[in-house]
């Protein structure tokens, strides 16, 4: 049986690094390790296009449900430019 704590899944898609950067390290100050599909890494894997979907983050399937929740409170939080 395989185990699903190392398998890496998909948290958001994004159109820019910066925002992808941005939310890796709101989830590393809060103890959560991800990372994110870059144009190299889609040359390697083809399964990844960012034409049809943008940037992944991704974090450990364990992880999955408290990254969304903290990314969701982190931008909800956020002042709001006027």
């Amino acid at each position: 049986m395989e185990d699903n704590a190392d398998k890496l899944v998909v948290a958001k898609y994004y159109d820019s690094v910066l925002n992808a950067e941005l939310d890796m390290e709101v989830l590393k100050s809060n103890g959560i390790e991800s990372t994110f599909t870059s144009d190299m890494m889609v040359g390697i894997f083809p399964l990844f296009d960012e034409k049809e979907r943008g940037i992944s983050l991704l974090v450990f399937e364990a992880d999955l449900d408290k990254a969304l929740q903290i990314l969701d409170e982190y931008h909800h939080s956020m002042p709001v430019n006027e």
